[in-house]
């Protein structure tokens, strides 16, 4: 019953978390407590909303899901790799005319809408940092869903020193497993030369993901990690 207006005016402000771990506990959070609204108060099925506010609101909820979606996009180009599930079947000409102007076009839109506020390539870091994190949590919810409590994220901790993020474990597994993808696809190119276009565009893509890996790792050995 009530009615939203929208105030240009920046009327509270609030404390980010010093540490990827306090950053990781709040996105769960806030991932979860989303989840748990989705499940128990669907807003495409609560009465009194118009179809707008229907979508608005899942929008904002299926957001969430990336986690799913991002470790898809990691683990994809190792399944390929490692056991030879084709998950791409394109030649590199194909590859160049119709996927990369695609991929681009993404890009150079996400960055005229959002590039002022955070630039696409920082969105893919700050998504891959997430993912492993936010997708377990996730499915926590969907098992039992009512289990989740809240937790406050601590503010204010003292950070004077360079230390490795306790939450940098699973990023260590997966930026192992991008390394031995990268020894994998140069034996493949040079030993199956039929399925070269195939191997170079798979290595390029775990090439991709290995950056943005090592990128997310240095962050998880910073005395402070701002995403």
């Amino acid at each position: 019953g009530y009615n939203s207006r929208y105030v240009n005016v920046p009327l509270i402000a609030g404390l980010q978390p010093e540490s990827l771990k306090d950053f990781i506990k709040q996105r769960t959070r806030w991932a979860q407590g989303m989840a748990q609204i989705f499940i128990f108060n669907n807003p495409m099925f609560k009465r009194g909303l118009s179809f707008a506010q229907r979508v608005c609101y899942t929008s904002s909820m299926v957001f969430w899901m990336f986690p799913f979606a991002r470790l898809i996009m990691v683990l994809a180009p190792l399944v390929f790799l490692f056991f030879g599930a084709q998950i791409y079947q394109a030649r590199v000409e194909e590859f160049l005319a119709l996927t990369v102007p695609a991929l681009v076009s993404v890009m150079l839109i996400a960055n005229f809408l959002y590039g002022s506020y955070r630039p696409p390539l920082v969105s893919e870091l700050y998504e891959f940092i997430q993912s492993t994190f936010l997708s377990r949590a996730l499915l926590h919810v969907v098992l039992r869903p009512r289990k989740p409590s809240f937790n406050v994220t601590p503010k204010g901790e003292s950070m004077d020193r360079s230390h490795l993020s306790p939450t940098a474990g699973p990023m260590l597994v997966l930026l192992g497993l991008m390394i031995a993808g990268v020894a994998i696809s140069l034996s493949r190119l040079t030993n199956q030369p039929e399925l070269r276009d195939v191997y170079a565009i798979v290595s390029a893509w775990n090439l991709f993901n290995l950056i943005i890996a090592c990128a997310a790792l240095s962050h998880a050995s910073r005395p402070t990690a701002r995403v």
